[in-house]
């Protein structure tokens, strides 16, 4: 079962995106699924049967976030270390303070923390990577996937040693394993609850070995 929803943005005047796939017995049932946000650039779900059977086999909810075709400032959403436009920040209240509460709303997703899980790929990893950290007590699990911060390493340790939150369970696949090494000793030194190393560069793949 898949639905598509659109929000609008008034700070970034553009609609934001959202395919939220649910088991196929979702309106037979009064189950409250546990929800894995994916940050994406468009819906992965189209036409791949494989998530909705993985949805279907671990009782749970996918729910894809993107941006809409028509914002032409789509690199800069991503970009989390953009201080000039803070495209970035605008896109991450929107979705904590609008698109999410709705979309809990309209759809039987639980909202604890512990149940909730974020993704990112490529050129939104960066994002989900700063979402948990400058949003406390909002996603108890992040994936970042493909992370790649080789172009601001020195600003990106410091943002980490700084505004990291320790109850979140991270799960970081860098594309420079020499800075994971450096996270991962920063991490354990400040107490979090939980740091994984993983290799998986695949969307699907890392979903599948969530839950």
């Amino acid at each position: 079962m898949l639905d598509i929803n659109k929000f609008h943005s008034k700070s970034l005047a553009a609609n934001v995106s959202t395919a939220v796939l649910l088991p196929d017995n979702y309106n037979n049932v009064d189950t409250v699924y546990k929800p894995i946000y994916v940050l994406t650039t468009n819906n992965p779900f189209l036409n791949d049967q494989k998530y909705q059977e993985f949805v279907n086999s671990a009782n749970i909810a996918l729910i894809a976030i993107y941006p809409s075709l028509d914002i032409k400032k789509n690199e800069l959403l991503f970009d989390s270390f953009d201080t000039e436009y803070d495209f970035s920040k605008q896109y991450q209240e929107f979705i904590i303070e609008s698109l999410i509460p709705n979309i809990t709303r309209l759809y039987r997703l639980s909202n604890k923390f512990s149940d909730k899980y974020l993704v990112g790929i490529d050129k939104t990893s960066l994002l989900a990577y700063t979402f948990p950290l400058d949003f406390t007590t909002t996603f108890g699990h992040l994936y970042s996937i493909n992370l790649n911060v080789d172009d601001f390493k020195a600003d990106f340790l410091a943002y980490t040693k700084s505004k990291f939150d320790p109850q979140v369970e991270m799960n970081l696949s860098l594309t420079n394993k020499d800075i994971q090494k450096e996270i991962k000793d920063i991490l354990k030194m400040f107490g979090i609850i939980s740091y994984n190393d993983f290799d998986t560069n695949n969307l699907f793949d890392t979903i599948i070995n969530i839950i």
